[in-house]
């Protein structure tokens, strides 16, 4: 490695303020091949990175708790046996022991040897004049906004430079690990028994500083994600609040650009695709779990990402797709952005086409039947929240169709009592419908209204195909069979039978059995044993 070159990666996290993990890996380097410019990088990442948690603290106006500052100390303590030629690993021990220790002696001999080493910095004169005059270190308060911006720093020092659990940093023997929910436990457990003034006071000025601190680009990427889950559930204490509703709308935006940016590239892989869907139904889970209203707008914007993210044939989950689109569609009309509203229901449009040109997966195969039936329902909503009537009967005949060979006549009901509320249908796809709904009202033992429908059907059932009779007239019988006026119902079945298709036909297999059985099961309830056992012979020969 030529001496002047910074491994690979290196300079990438050091820009990020990612310090402590750019440390880790200059130290793997140097395991195997180590030099004075590895070094020199090595003692800065750890420099810095007390240097920004320094400067962190005096944004939250806090005093790094005492196991932060344990970590400070001993990583300048580290990083001056790397390379103690560095002015600025002496000047940060000057400021920790001066204004944190209270040590103004030691930070005198510090300065000193910072100013040795050249050491060009702002506040010098200002630190001098603190140690002259001895002044004591900065006091902690004993107040639960104190307190709750403690937390917050405390969070941060973990996560600032990686994601949490950080394996990387080297927190001591002393130190206990603890999880997002265990910090976010700690600060809603200050304000248990706090009067709403002084709740709403609190975290209006605490989320006033998280403000800042994103505003002035201290927050990493990871960090951010964790503050921003960490302040919104603390604010969440005061749905109603404005810094709850800021909070939220931090969370969910970061939640849907995560998700998006995946999506931005050409040719997203599916593990990025299945991670962007991962964080969507992250952020919708947030917003069903909270009382913090938040605009439809931003949210539509969460909902746009699951769906962009389920629709991309790389990894390509249409009800997922379907759902995202519709529920975006609809928050978007809610509140009223005309531009983002024709822009989804072009992109929803374009996802049903496909949904239909794939026949929304209703090739029925019984191994299939949970994604049929999660595809057919995302694409008839589709259709409605479109207001697309061919769409719409299109969809919806196929969805009924699916819903009665699961045994879920009621349900095909609802979808063709919707369909038949349509206006202007053409007078023949009405009759189609109501053929449908006389087949589902028998199914669902309802003959009375079955009969009705049927009755009103008899004078058009002759111009339609030998197989819609044969259905036709075994629902007329199976009516009268379930009202107990079996002399009719065998009339109808025997007309059944008389229309069967010729074997040519399609479904002529399925049909000769279920009519056959029918008819054993009128003739077994007039008491004609010998003709009903005949007729489930035939039954049994197809």
């Amino acid at each position: 490695m030529e001496n002047h070159q910074l491994p690979p990666g290196v300079e990438h996290l050091r820009n990020a303020k990612m310090y402590r993990q750019a440390f880790h890996r200059l130290d793997l380097y140097r395991a195997e091949s180590d030099s004075e410019l590895l070094k020199h990088h090595a003692a800065l990442c750890l420099g810095s990175a007390t240097e920004f948690r320094i400067y962190l603290a005096d944004r939250l106006q806090v005093l790094p708790p005492p196991e932060c500052l344990k970590r400070m100390v001993a990583e300048l303590n580290q990083a001056i046996t790397i390379d103690d030629d560095i002015a600025y690993l002496y000047w940060n021990q000057a400021v920790i022991a001066s204004r944190y220790q209270g040590d103004n002696a030691a930070a005198k001999d510090y300065l000193h040897e910072a100013l040795a080493r050249d050491l060009q910095h702002p506040m010098v004169q200002a630190l001098q004049e603190r140690i002259e005059a001895d002044v004591g270190p900065v006091g902690r308060q004993d107040t639960a906004g104190y307190q709750l911006r403690e937390i917050l720093y405390r969070l941060l020092d973990v996560t600032a430079d990686e994601t949490l659990p950080d394996e990387t940093i080297k927190l001591g023997g002393d130190y206990t690990q603890w999880s997002l929910e265990d910090y976010i436990s700690e600060a809603r457990g200050l304000f248990s028994d706090a009067a709403e003034d002084i709740l709403d006071a609190a975290l209006t000025e605490f989320s006033g500083h998280w403000a800042n601190l994103q505003d002035d680009g201290m927050i990493t990427a990871d960090a951010l994600d964790y503050g921003l889950e960490f302040v919104f559930r603390v604010c969440e204490l005061q749905p109603g609040s404005d810094a709850a509703r800021q909070a939220l709308r931090g969370l969910i935006g970061f939640l849907t650009r995560f998700s998006m940016s995946v999506t931005g590239h050409q040719q997203p892989s599916a593990k990025d695709l299945r991670k962007g869907k991962k964080i969507a139904r992250r952020g919708i889970r947030i917003l069903e779990n909270t009382e913090v209203a938040i605009d439809p707008d931003t949210e539509a914007d969460l909902w746009l990402a699951l769906g962009q993210c389920s629709g991309r044939p790389q990894d390509l989950h249409l009800p997922d797709a379907l759902k995202g689109y519709i529920r975006a569609l609809e928050l978007k009309r809610e509140a009223n952005n005309l531009k983002d509203i024709d822009r989804l229901q072009d992109l929803l449009a374009r996802m049903l086409d496909y949904a239909i040109q794939q026949s929304v997966g209703l090739q029925l195969g019984i191994g299939a039947a949970g994604k049929v039936h999660e595809e057919i329902e995302a694409a008839y909503r589709a259709a409605r929240v479109l207001e697309d009537k061919d769409a719409q009967l299109n969809v919806g005949m196929r969805y009924q169709y699916y819903l009665s060979s699961i045994s879920r006549p009621d349900d095909a009901l609802e979808v063709l009592n919707s369909l038949l509320d349509l206006d202007s249908i053409d007078e023949e796809v009405r009759l189609d419908l109501l053929y449908e709904k006389a087949a589902r009202l028998t199914e669902a033992r309802k003959s009375v209204a079955a009969l009705g429908i049927l009755e009103q059907l008899e004078p058009h059932i002759d111009a339609k195909s030998r197989h819609v009779q044969c259905i036709f007239w075994n629902c007329y019988s199976n009516a009268m069979r379930e009202l107990h006026k079996l002399e009719q119902a065998l009339k109808y079945i025997d007309k059944a039978l008389e229309v069967k298709p010729q074997s040519a036909e399609y479904e002529v297999d399925s049909l000769n059995p279920m009519l056959h059985t029918n008819r054993a099961n009128i003739l077994l309830q007039l008491d004609r044993v010998d003709e009903a056992e005949a007729e489930l012979e035939l039954a049994r020969d197809q």
